[in-house]
């Protein structure tokens, strides 16, 4: 692949240097616009970006703006593509469909309003008959539950597994490891994969060809996930190998082979890494057949598979199957029914430990754009499946979210989706569970409706909902006046109240939004002024879980902030999670409401005010001692004086290790858009260098770093400070 990277740049500069020199600019431009064109005849955008960016503004006519916006489009690259789009149109681009692209370009990044009307632009460029109807009213539907939705409360925090694991190409299909806590398996088609470059015919292409989708895993250490490896070379070949599941052994490995991703073979093959040629892995016999298009199978046990089919008596599209295995011999699959199924299509199943609990993806009209995640419960009481419901957002956005596969200690999902903001086209992503999926903690044998479904599997009915709905306008936002340059400030007054937050984790409730404006005003009149933002929370989880749900929420604040104006660099934020409550949990072995309704606060601070004309008043919670926990105003003494705290981490996403359970006073602090996590509150330095020594000995990049107020001294205020300061002294003396 680098040698190919290195030719198409050398092609470029000759034909740039050529054309220069012997021949005219229009020639030169003409000739790497033909270059390009094969490229993007073949689907290479990213090549034919390469060329297509070398002509000048002004010589970009209609249809070359148009196809730069579409590789942007396929590049996943939208707001991009919405720009050469825009531009294609007023340079006089005719044809119907780039309002279809201007359409799914808004949608994908959440205009939803603005979505719905270009398809229906696009719809009346459509006759009557026209089969692309359907699907744009499918669209538009979406765009409608999208709207409806925007404001539900989040299930989870979800980030991008970052660009080790993600590339431009497809990462699909992650599967945890059966056998590591930290380590995960998925299939990518991204360069340097087996077989090389190649042809839609399956010949070797070094020019226009398309790298095969290989299995690879990726571990967590040290809180990053590593750059991704092969499995063993006999499984990976130059087809799609793409992962499906393991046995729940974890010693065999099911993946389908294809040519194209729509027909292949499915394979069972022993997950070892001793394979011997003659051990090369061969078609396994089950009802899921992958010569049919069956797809997507979850092993639920060696005897019980779950997986997606389009085979005739279904409810339309893909649905959702079962088969089992008894005394040897295999059932016909069983189509999971109408309380799951429907006339749209059901994919990607991912069947929970108890086998009571089903996620899927589907893309019928109650989705934000393309396939959600749904999921569903099996009540033995009434020996039936709930309603399935959409799990909503951020796990689901308005572009394709499918292959979710939960954690066994159920607290983190793990999914591909090609939303915006990703590194290519289909990107994996984590997600840190707010609720922990119960159904992963219990290990069933068995799945408790098989006979019912057996029984029910002759009365199914099919059904289709033809309902179209309709989309309302929204009113639109009121701008805020902000300070002018020769405005007069005078003497400013401001009351700082925490932020409370409920189970529902919604911050920005009518009372908390008034004191955010407040925070804006006063941070625009005086521009000097810094922000601190500490998250605190009660014990409902995994104390790594607490303490990154923490900083989150501090994020979504900061987020907030920065949308209305205030530059990021003068906002820090800060997770404790229930390190440091402020009322005590219990009282005489009694549960305080209080302490709900209190213990879950951002608490804000200003920074940097000086000499300002401004008076803050800190309008913190009261409660009666009797009730008051010491550890909060035990942390406010220590965070507002000189501390030495000690560096465990320093990562982009949750960080999971022992360690963690073994130390007290940790924090994290962002710092430079990655999570600081620090242990300690140390006023003497000798204890912050013995916690230092015994994280080197354990493999982490430690440091000691010295804290004044909450906020992080530079080594010039060190160096001052360690004039009065003996522990500072100790430090410098040490470090030296």
């Amino acid at each position: 692949m680098t040698y190919f990277k290195e030719y198409i740049v050398l092609r470029i500069f000759f034909i740039t240097i050529f054309c220069g020199y012997l021949l005219s600019a229009s020639y030169c431009q003409g000739h790497m616009v033909k270059e390009g064109d094969q490229y993007y005849k073949n689907e290479r955008y990213d090549i034919a970006l390469n060329f297509y960016n070398r002509i000048t503004e002004e010589d970009r006519g209609a249809e070359l703006l148009f196809k730069l916006g579409d590789c942007k489009y396929h590049l996943n690259q939208y707001e991009d593509a919405i720009s050469f789009f825009s531009k294609a149109y007023k340079k006089g681009y005719n044809e119907h469909s780039i309002y279809l692209k201007m359409a799914r370009c808004q949608h994908f990044v959440g205009e939803y309003k603005l979505a719905a009307r270009l398809y229906k632009r696009y719809l009346r460029t459509l006759s009557s008959k026209d089969k692309a109807r359907s699907q744009v009213i499918l669209w538009i539907k979406q765009c409608a539950y999208a709207i409806d939705h925007a404001h539900d409360t989040d299930v989870a925090f979800v980030e991008n597994l970052g660009d080790f694991v993600n590339s431009i190409h497809d990462e699909v299909h992650p599967v945890f490891s059966p056998n590591y806590t930290n380590k995960f398996y998925y299939s990518s088609n991204r360069g340097g994969s087996t077989g090389g470059l190649r042809n839609k015919k399956g010949l070797k292409d070094e020019f226009y060809g398309q790298y095969a989708h290989d299995m690879y895993s990726t571990s967590l250490v040290n809180g990053d996930w590593e750059y991704p490896t092969g499995v063993n070379e006999l499984i990976n070949t130059a087809r799609h190998e793409v992962l499906l599941d393991f046995s729940r052994s974890g010693d065999e490995v099911f993946f389908i082979r294809s040519k194209d991703l729509v027909k292949g073979t499915i394979i069972k093959d022993s997950f070892r890494n001793d394979i011997v040629p003659e051990a090369v892995a061969t078609s396994y016999i089950s009802p899921v057949v992958g010569e049919l298009e069956d797809r997507y199978l979850n092993v639920f046990d060696d005897s019980t598979f779950v997986f997606a089919s389009r085979r005739a008596g279904g409810y339309g599209g893909y649905d959702l199957y079962i088969t089992i295995q008894r005394e040897g011999m295999w059932s016909d699959p069983i189509n999971l029914g109408k309380d799951i199924n429907t006339p749209a299509d059901e994919v990607a199943p991912f069947l929970t430990n108890d086998g009571r609990t089903l996620y899927f993806s589907t893309n019928r009209k109650e989705s934000f754009g393309g396939y959600d995640i749904y999921s569903t419960e099996y009540s033995v009481e009434g020996a039936s499946w709930s309603k399935a419901e959409n799990v909503g957002a951020p796990i689901n956005s308005a572009s394709d979210d499918l292959n979710i596969a939960i954690s066994n200690d159920g607290n983190t999902a793990i999914f591909n989706s090609d939303r915006a903001g990703g590194f290519g086209n289909s990107d994996l992503y984590i997600g840190y569970l707010k609720k922990q999926v119960q159904g992963q903690l219990i290990s069933s044998s068995t799945v408790p409706y098989i006979d019912q479904l057996i029984a029910d599997s002759q009365a199914q009915e099919v059904t289709q909902d033809t309902t179209i709905e309709m989309i309302t306008e929204q009113p639109s936002m009121v701008l805020q006046k902000e300070t002018t340059e020769n405005e007069v400030i005078q003497e400013r007054s401001v009351v700082i109240k925490p932020l409370y937050y409920g189970d529902d984790d919604n911050i920005f409730t009518p009372q908390n939004n008034v004191v955010l404006k407040d925070l804006v005003d006063i941070m625009k009149i005086f521009p000097e002024l810094r922000v601190a933002m500490t998250c605190y929370s009660l014990q409902e989880g995994l104390p790594e879980f607490d303490l990154y749900f923490s900083i989150k929420r501090a994020e979504t604040v900061k987020d907030y902030l920065t949308s209305k104006g205030i530059d990021d660099d003068r906002i820090l934020i800060r997770g404790v999670g229930s390190n440091y409550p402020f009322v005590k949990k219990t009282f005489k072995e009694q549960k305080t409401n209080i302490a709900k309704q209190i213990n879950r606060r951002i608490e804000i601070e200003l920074l940097d005010i000086n000499d300002l004309p401004i008076t803050v008043n800190y309008e913190n919670p009261t409660v009666v001692d009797y009730l008051r926990d010491n550890k909060y105003q035990i942390y406010r003494t220590l965070i507002d004086d000189v501390v030495f705290r000690v560096k465990i981490a320093k990562v982009s996403q949750l960080f999971r290790n022992e360690v963690l359970n073994t130390l007290t006073d940790v924090i994290i602090d962002e710092e430079d858009g990655q999570y600081l996590y620090t242990v300690g509150l140390y006023s003497d330095f000798f204890t912050a260098l013995s916690v230092h020594k015994l994280l080197v000995d354990q493999g982490f990049d430690s440091s000691i770093r010295i804290y004044q107020g909450g906020v992080l001294l530079t080594t010039p205020e060190i160096e001052e400070l360690a004039k009065t300061n003996k522990e500072v002294q100790r430090y410098l003396s040490n470090r030296n």
